[in-house]
């Protein structure tokens, strides 16, 4: 897959990349929508609570079946034609998906298997062409702090959004407020088109000679590997977000009180994203991934034996806490660690790589969720809280562990550099070191 918007070989489009992110900030609201706000609304027609949890359940699985299968094809697809018309085929099939749900409201959301389906086939195209656009026009230079941008601007929405949504769905009904987010995906589908992308010439996806390239480069392919095991990891940490979602609701019941703590949780994460990213470097903050490695095992027990209204707001408080720092990270490193080894051409089979592990352990750990519904033991749910919970803990010690391992021998920040701004660096370091000596 060719590279042809790396900052350092052509001119950057600050119009497309700053509609792109616009685009993708904004699809944070759909995504809430079809999401957080689809377990609220398959609690309203779930006559008790393991028949909940087992309705979530299938809508899951079948949304990441279908997704794991979809974004294969979607992947290829992408690579031969222009990636933005793939980009708002997503979209479109988005659209689809709320409109369906305007016309047929509860009939639908009672098809779980077939409401999954349907939108895993549009996450599938939306980012099979959006993780090669994002890497195609943001460089490596400014990778990090995209990722840093991208995650607050999308954590801002979910300040506003989140109550917005439930006091609306609270005042009216589900399907009246798919209007709403029908018209801000048609407003995604306009601003894409101010998004300037083509096919690279020469590309070729095929994952088969991306795995001998990565033979052939043994550092990168080291890197990248570890990668790959922390999303293997990372995936399970799906399941335990919609766990989240699924304890407030058999708490308070109601999709404002969803929203609700959503906003106010979301705002906590706001300040503790800008105080990591200001004050606490790469290889040098374990003591961090201590405390977030702690407070999910935690607060899931803590609410697993005193369940009440505030030990399920501290538990979502601190698991989100938790996944905030290790999301940006991930994201980061997941991103910069092909292009650290110049392996441009690669990034689309990188992407699907990465995409295809996290689905197929996000279908994994949803099966146990359906085992669960099945059970009805309620002692068998909160063991699943309990373990799936340290799944965030897992992913944060998996990037402790990165960083240890290949950004500790480093100079700070050196890696993220250029081999000439890594020699402009060292020049620097060394010209301050004689200037401190003299």
């Amino acid at each position: 897959m060719g590279y042809t918007y790396d900052i350092t070989t052509s001119k950057r489009d600050n119009t497309s990349s700053n509609c792109l992110f616009a685009c993708h900030t904004l699809d944070t609201i759909t995504t809430l929508f079809v999401s957080t706000f689809l377990v609220a609304y398959i609690y309203q027609f779930s006559e008790n609570t393991f028949e909940y949890i087992f309705n979530v359940g299938i809508y899951y699985i079948s949304l990441y079946a279908v997704f794991l299968i979809a974004y294969l094809i979607f992947s290829y697809i992408t690579d031969l034609t222009n990636r933005i018309w793939i980009y708002r085929l997503g979209q479109l099939i988005r659209l689809v998906f709320v409109v369906s749900i305007i016309f047929f409201g509860q009939e639908l959301a009672q098809m779980l298997y077939l409401a999954g389906g349907i939108y895993g086939i549009s996450e599938a195209c939306y980012y099979a062409s959006y993780n090669v656009l994002k890497q195609e026009m943001v460089s490596r230079k400014v990778m990090n702090k995209f990722s840093v941008f991208i995650t607050i601007a999308s954590k801002c929405m979910d300040i506003i959004v989140p109550i917005s949504l439930g006091a609306l769905i609270s005042i009216s009904t589900y399907e009246q407020a798919s209007i709403y987010v029908a018209v801000i995906i048609a407003l995604i589908l306009i601003l894409s088109f101010f998004v300037k992308a083509k096919r690279p010439e020469n590309s070729n996806f095929s994952l088969k000679n991306y795995f001998k390239v990565l033979k052939e480069h043994p550092d990168a392919r080291e890197k990248i590997f570890f990668m790959y095991k922390v999303s293997i990891v990372h995936g399970f940490t799906t399941i335990t977000s919609t766990l989240l979602n699924v304890c407030i609701m058999l708490q308070f019941g109601s999709s404002f009180s969803l929203g609700s703590i959503t906003s106010i949780i979301s705002a906590v994460t706001i300040v503790e994203l800008v105080l990591v990213t200001r004050f606490t470097k790469p290889a040098k903050r374990d003591w961090l991934y201590y405390i977030v490695m702690f407070i999910p095992l935690f607060s899931s027990i803590l609410f697993s034996v005193y369940p009440s209204v505030v030990t399920v707001i501290m538990f979502n408080l601190l698991m989100m806490i938790s996944k905030m720092f290790y999301t940006v990270v991930y994201d980061m490193y997941r991103n910069s660690t092909l292009k650290e080894a110049g392996l441009y051409s690669e990034i689309a089979e990188h992407q699907t790589v990465v995409e295809v592990l996290l689905a197929f352990f996000r279908v994994v750990s949803f099966a146990v969720m359906i085992v669960v519904g099945l059970l009805k033991n309620l002692l068998v749910f909160k063991i699943l809280l309990v373990v799936f919970s340290l799944s965030y803990s897992a992913t944060n010690l998996g990037l402790m562990l990165y960083e240890k391992k290949f950004l500790k021998a480093s100079p700070e920040g050196i890696v993220n550099l250029t081999p000439r701004e890594q020699e402009q660096e060292f020049q620097k370091i060394i010209h301050k070191l004689k200037k401190n000596s003299w």
